[in-house]
């Protein structure tokens, strides 16, 4: 049979248009008990013929995009478990330093990256910018921009700016400047601007609207950023005290180990252990969260206040807090407030949602603050007042043009159209 094959030539004609075969390179006789091949290359990666350098090259890029991309520490391969791990897989290959990782391939991998995020980007026709301010692991202030398009999100640069002040002429110069770049000139590519809602990006917009460059923009704030603003308003205006006590418990907890090791005891006797939540101003959802969790968790901590805990007298307060009957019906309340806009704030953060869904979800946290029973803490007129005026500063007009322009609505746009004829 194995003669009739060699010389067979419809064999021989089916077997060459057989796809090849990888190589594969198996454990040294050591560690051959494993039954499956380990694949050094890929055939996108390396072909049979490279190199021994060119090989080495590409194993070096593939290192270092582990630790990019898996967040792993650039020292990864200098244990010497590691290297002796890899020097039985690849006897030939030196592993990168972490000093190479963090230079010479770092730009690299960059620049590779951002040639594709270049060419990624002038195949498409509409881009949406996002600029925010932040913070870096050196604590340095930054500007970010971002550049958002029908093929994903893309990071474009970072701005430190440290004791620059952040004016809003520091802000649209060094915007359009970023732009020309990344444009090429072609403004016309920019479709929208999305910032915050403080009052220097309003004034931000203001500039760019009368700017020869970005005046064609639509200016959109963030929506999410702007229910946030509206639960610390809230909590601000009628809660203030009550969320500061339930902040400063939560935090005695995560700083003595022994009380909460003595609460979560508790919890698990009573039900399920769950972690109390710490509220931080630009996390979303922290300062609901934190309710919440402190609502979930009533029982257990009433049974810890009572059950003696080993604590020095300047910690009787948090004890008083727990005890406070008062506090956790305000903080009830407070939660059934403000339930609504973490419904909205989720809502927002969504990846369906769009600028048509944005006055819909204010419109149903205003008919949730009015048909609520009133509430002695916080009046219904006081939460209208709050929301109304967190409204006129935060939905532009292509917030109420996008919900009448979605195809659901279009007697309300033919209605609109007729009365402004008539007026």
């Amino acid at each position: 049979m194995k003669q009739h094959l060699g010389v067979c030539k419809k064999y021989q004609k089916a077997k060459e248009k057989q796809p090849q075969v990888q190589p594969q390179v198996q454990l040294p006789a050591a560690s051959a008990s494993s039954s499956t091949p380990i694949r050094i290359f890929s055939q996108s990666t390396l072909t049979p013929a490279a190199s021994n350098s060119e090989k080495n090259a590409i194993l070096d890029r593939l290192a270092a995009r582990v630790c990019y991309e898996d967040a792993r520490p650039f020292t990864l391969y200098d244990t010497p478990a590691m290297r002796t791990l890899l020097a039985e897989i690849a006897p030939y290959w030196q592993p990168p330093s972490a000093f190479r990782i963090a230079n010479d391939l770092l730009d690299s991998e960059f620049n590779a990256i951002q040639q594709q995020v270049n060419n990624v980007l002038q195949q498409t026709n509409h881009w949406n910018i996002v600029i925010d301010g932040s913070k870096d692991s050196s604590r340095h202030r930054t500007l970010n921009l971002v550049i958002h398009t029908i093929n994903g999100a893309f990071f474009w640069t970072q701005c430190v700016i440290d004791a620059v002040r952040e004016s809003a002429e520091m802000i649209s110069n060094w915007l359009i400047d970023q732009l020309q770049i990344a444009t090429n000139d072609r403004f016309y590519l920019i479709n929208s601007l999305s910032t915050d809602t403080c009052n220097v990006n309003r004034a931000v917009y203001n500039l760019l609207d009368k700017s020869k460059q970005l005046s064609h923009a639509l200016f959109i704030p963030c929506d999410a950023h702007g229910l946030q603003l509206l639960i610390l308003d809230i909590i601000n205006a009628a809660f203030k005290e009550d969320f500061q006590q339930a902040n400063n418990l939560v935090g005695w907890f995560d700083r003595s180990l022994k009380q909460l090791a003595a609460l979560r005891d508790i919890q698990r006797e009573v039900g399920k252990q769950l972690a109390l939540v710490i509220a931080v101003k630009t996390r979303w959802g922290t300062q609901f969260g934190l309710i919440k969790r402190l609502l979930i968790n009533k029982i257990a901590l009433k049974m810890y206040a009572v059950s003696d805990p080993d604590i020095e007298k300047t910690q009787q307060s948090y004890l008083d807090i727990i005890n406070n009957e008062d506090f956790w019906t305000r903080l009830e309340a407070a939660a059934e407030i403000l339930q609504p806009i973490d419904d909205a704030l989720k809502e927002a953060e969504a990846d369906k949602s769009h600028l048509g869904l944005v006055y819909p979800r204010w419109r149903k946290i205003r008919a949730a603050f009015i048909d609520r029973k009133p509430c002695p803490f916080a009046p219904t007129k006081l939460l209208v007042d709050i929301l109304d005026k967190r409204i006129r500063k935060q939905l532009f007009p292509i917030y109420y043009l996008a919900w009448l322009l979605m195809p659901n609505h279009k007697d309300q746009l033919k209605d609109q159209f007729l009365s402004s004829q008539v007026s």
